[in-house]
């Protein structure tokens, strides 16, 4: 549910727009929900036309009670459908019942400990019961106010300064359990909270004046920004005597299970820059940019970086020669060259060496009692105060055309972005601790590809019709790691990690053995039940297995025959807008679609491998599995041994196709004509709306378009929450 209302007004002098919206919404796992007030007020006014100042204010307050959506074995899909077995009944409404784990009455939660081989999974729909009085809160404002001062004509002064201020609330309930095999004996309750802002200021000059066919517009300005101001604290304790909503409370826990406080450390950036633009007769174009930023997360020496940038264009359409030429409506190519800096890797305290004391690390029995300890220090960061910014390198080249009479519009890039010095924090060896290791300027890393939109419109009387396609292909390299590292891997799961950087090879590829298919009677010596000797040896071979690919040629199967097993980056993406008119209806639509990428869909070890834990399995293996008579499958035969041929090691047997093409959006509306709106109303207008209507994809999951970890850790399916399909009806009235 959505609702919003605005008000807007003014004159020549002084105008105003204020809004006010509610937004409610039940996520699709039961008692998660979100909501959202909002207040926006705008205003500016003109003082003796030389001077005009202004404000926005915006008002957030949310809420809501959540839930894990991917990367976690206690989210919805993981615990609540993958792992949980459907045997197993929500409620318990079979009378009474020794159990497993508890003597079971009506009305009491069921779970794995009603009795043996029902698994180890947690009970999903108790725990939901359980927390839905858990809640996040936060409010938030944000707003700027400006002042712009005409100097001169063709001078103007602007200075603006706006930030944000918010604060944070969240509880979080955890009942003692009895229903699962394995439970939790006591309660804990836990309060956490605290506050946050930013803010920024932004100076600049503007010179914008036409001298007979001399275009030029110049900004300068200076830029002041500090981020990550705050802190907060947590309280939890255990063992609570009621689990009454009214009783939890930090204070009537009996033993305190955390206590900790944290101070944000500040983030700055000063910057100052200047741009001009020039054209010549609107059919020359010239621009350039210098920057010069400093980051407080660098050292003194490190702490500033210039970034030049330039570009320029040529609208050939303007030349004489191009006059014969009547379907082309305007044709422009043009080129730039740009870096930009980043500092976002970089923690604060990064160019410093630090330290700290803790019982289970650094205290220590030094008088030799062996019944106390004496806090001691141990070094935690390495610092390096050379740490500077990463420079981002980008080139590209492209035309902008219209063409008969603007019916069509084509945009055309090709792009390469090099980044270089990137910002990497390579493993320290093991002599080195526990003590974490500074980011570095190191890598480099490069992207090439092109971006195409096409546009068609056209009307015909009543009717109007226009259509928007963009389509992009990006190809990603990784140039260096750093000295002596050739790649890392990132994610973890119970098979190893499924994601290996390489250099070399795109960021973020799945790295495992090559399944080649399942081992068969006739690769056996069937009088003792041994691999024949043309097939390379491999641990816990036997016939329905995986059978890997001995890609060095050794004759046996071994952590050096692993490899690149899939990409998660697309060969290209591309969306369709289409938008339809006849008289007062209109209808819109959006495709999107990716092509090329994999993922890494690793709930298929918990649903296609018996040993994975007792708890659901897949259809595919109770049916399509291998056995004697079924040869020809693709899933390892049904069996309660755990291995590297089953389900041990990352392989691609959980690497799948996850091309798709979606129906994102689809909207049908009506507006009224304004001479039945009377004097009351000034418009209307009503709509529906589907969103998510249709997918298409071989992806066996439930949706290929998953929530990214981060740039080195994504594609992998670990019970990723899919997009919802929504119906919609709404109301528009203007007055």
């Amino acid at each position: 549910m959505n609702h919003d209302l605005s008000l807007s007004g003014g004159n020549q002098n002084a105008r105003f727009y204020a809004s006010m919206g509610y937004f409610d919404q039940d996520g699709i796992v039961m008692e998660n929900w979100f909501k959202r007030y909002s207040i926006r007020v705008n205003s500016d006014f003109k003082i003796k036309n030389r001077v005009t100042i202004g404000e926005n204010l915006n008002v957030v307050h949310r809420s809501r009670n959540g839930t894990d959506s991917n990367d976690s074995e206690s989210s919805a899909l993981m615990m609540g459908v993958y792992r949980q077995q459907s045997i197993i009944p929500h409620v318990w409404n079979s009378g009474s019942f020794e159990g497993l784990t508890h003597d079971f009455e009506n009305g009491d939660f069921g779970g794995t400990g009603i009795a043996p081989r029902l698994g180890n999974a947690s009970s999903f729909y108790a725990s939901q019961i359980r927390d839905k009085d858990d809640k996040w809160q936060d409010l938030r404002l944000l707003g700027n106010v400006y002042a712009d001062v005409k100097i001169l004509e063709g001078l103007n002064f602007r200075s603006s300064f706006g930030g944000s201020i918010n604060s944070w609330y969240e509880t979080d309930w955890s009942g003692a359990t009895y229903e699962n095999s394995e439970n939790t004996a006591t309660s804990a309750y836990g309060e956490s909270g605290g506050y946050g802002g930013d803010w920024t200021w932004t100076n600049t000059l503007t010179f914008d004046k036409q001298f007979g066919n001399h275009n030029i517009l110049a900004v300068g300005g200076y830029e002041a920004v500090k981020t990550n101001i705050g802190r907060e604290n947590e309280a939890r304790r255990a063992d609570y005597f009621s689990e009454l909503l009214s009783y939890r409370t930090v204070s009537n826990g009996a033993s305190i299970t955390a206590a900790n406080s944290d101070y944000y450390t500040p983030r700055t950036l000063i910057s100052q820059f200047i741009r001009a633009d020039y054209n010549f007769s609107s059919k020359y174009y010239l621009s350039g940019t210098i920057r010069r930023d400093g980051a407080s997360v660098f050292g003194p020496d490190t702490r500033y970086g210039v970034f030049p940038s330039v570009s320029a264009g040529w609208r050939i359409s303007g030349e004489s020669f191009m006059s014969g030429l009547s379907f082309i409506t305007d044709l422009k190519i043009r080129g730039g060259y740009g870096t930009m800096g980043n500092q976002l890797p970089v923690e604060p305290d990064n160019q410093f060496s630090l330290f700290c004391g803790d019982a289970s690390t650094s205290y220590y029995d030094i008088t030799g009692a062996y019944n106390s300890s004496v806090q001691g220090y141990r070094a935690t960061r390495v610092g390096n105060p050379s740490a500077k910014w990463e420079t981002n390198v980008t080139t590209n080249v492209g035309f902008d055309a219209v063409l008969l009479a603007r019916q069509i519009e084509l945009n055309f890039d090709f792009y390469t972005k090099q980044n270089k010095d990137l910002l990497f924090n390579p493993e320290l060896p093991a002599i080195g601790g526990v003590t974490d290791y500074p980011f570095v300027n190191v890598g480099e890393m490069k992207n090439t590809g092109i971006d195409l939109q096409l546009i068609y419109r056209h009307d015909w009387s009543d009717f109007r019709f226009e259509a928007i396609g963009q389509f992009t292909t990006y190809n990603n390299k990784i140039v260096k790691i750093a000295e002596g590292v050739d790649y890392f891997d990132s994610g973890t799961s119970r098979i190893g990690a499924m994601n290996r950087n390489v250099e070399g090879q795109a960021l973020g590829q799945f790295f495992g053995y090559n399944v080649i298919g399942l081992f068969q009677m006739a690769d056996f010596d069937m009088s003792d039940s041994t691999l024949l000797a043309s097939i390379p040896a491999q641990d816990g071979a036997e016939w329905g297995f995986l059978r890997f690919e001995d890609t060095d040629g050794d004759g046996e199967i071994t952590p050096d025959d692993r490899k690149a097993i899939g990409n998660p980056n697309p060969s290209f993406t591309y969306g369709l807008n289409l938008n339809l008119g006849y008289k007062g209806f209109d209808l819109t639509a959006f495709f999107y679609g990716s092509y090329g990428n994999e993922i890494f869909n690793y709930n298929r070890y918990w649903l296609d491998f018996w040993p994975s834990f007792q708890g659901q399995k897949s259809t595919d293996l109770l049916y399509e599995s291998w056995t004697p008579d079924n040869t020809g499958a693709t899933v390892p035969k049904a069996s309660n041994k755990s291995n590297l041929s089953t389900n041990t090691d990352a392989s691609s047997y959980y690497v799948e196709d996850a091309s798709f093409f979606r129906l994102k959006t689809l909207q049908i509306g009506y507006t009224f004509p304004k001479a039945i709106m009377g004097k009351i109303f000034s418009n209307a207008r009503v709509y529906v709306q589907g969103v998510n209507l249709f997918t298409v994809t071989k992806y066996t999951g439930m949706d290929p378009e998953l929530a990214s970890f981060d740039d080195v850790y994504f594609g992998v399916d670990q019970g990723n929450l899919p997009a919802i399909k929504q119906f919609l009806v709404g109301v528009s009235v203007g007055f």
